[in-house]
């Protein structure tokens, strides 16, 4: 089984807060890759973004 939708926990230490945690494409995508053996280790699409964040260290970007 893979459980999607585990943002609200999780990402709250970030500073992101959402009132429900909704199902991205791209995570459905990760998730059937995962469950084909594709994937071992996904990255969905909030560990992404966050990523993309933290490389660009731009004072300007929210957040920082």
């Amino acid at each position: 089984n893979i459980i999607l939708g585990g943002c609200l926990r999780k990402y709250a230490n970030e500073g992101i807060f959402v009132d429900f945690c909704p199902i991205y494409d791209p995570d459905v995508k990760e998730a059937i890759l995962m469950a084909l053996g594709e994937v071992k280790k996904p990255r969905w699409l909030w560990d992404r973004i966050l990523e993309s964040y933290r490389k660009k260290e731009d004072e300007n970007l929210p957040g920082f």
